[in-house]
């Protein structure tokens, strides 16, 4: 897939099946703003045919859970696929610049 996904934060788990969690979030939306519901099934059918060509098949290598809009937690079994999906798929979270406002405006 050549897609960059933007990497939000990566946390280890323990007391499960899972190792390791990775919130990404996606170029596009996944989810239509005004009713929460599903904006294109085909782009999560895609993402899931990628990740099941990638890294095996969903829950049993690798969890999915679509968060709103544009993101989405991925959890691994194995702390290598999560280094090498992060590795090849996902670019760094961009700093937004800091917002400076007068007091008491």
């Amino acid at each position: 897939m050549d897609i960059k996904f933007q990497l939000n934060y990566t946390k280890s788990l323990s007391g499960s099946k899972w190792q390791h969690l990775l919130n990404i979030r996606f170029p596009y939306a996944i989810f239509e703003m005004a009713a929460n519901t599903k904006l294109d099934d085909t782009k999560r059918e895609e993402f899931i045919r990628f990740m099941t060509q990638a890294y095996g098949p969903e829950n049993t290598h690798w969890n999915i859970r679509w968060g709103n809009l544009q993101e989405a937690d991925i959890r691994f079994e194995n702390v290598s696929d999560a280094g090498s999906f992060i590795m090849l798929h996902t670019v760094p979270r961009v700093a937004r610049p800091p917002t400076y406002r007068i007091r008491g405006h």
